[in-house]
């Protein structure tokens, strides 16, 4: 099953994403679902990943390993 079916109400989704760079993990197995109309927000220290996740979200970034889908693009 693909993720942009199983997630059509979603805005944004990320499912076993790990995210990083250069195939260096910062991020490891991340899971969650934002639907259309709520309100999100990534808390954190300093270095603890927030800019890694938002990069991958919004597909600036391919993911390393996983899928992270939003409506308009998805990575894989």
């Amino acid at each position: 099953m693909s993720l942009a079916s199983a997630t059509t109400t979603s805005s944004s989704a990320s499912r076993t994403l790990t995210a990083g760079y250069d195939d260096v993990a910062i991020l490891e197995d991340i899971n969650f679902e934002v639907r259309r109309g709520e309100v999100f927000g990534i808390l954190g220290g300093s270095g603890g990943g927030k800019s890694t996740l938002m990069k991958h979200m919004i597909g600036l970034l391919p993911p390393l390993a996983g899928t992270s889908c939003t409506s308009t693009a998805t990575t894989s």
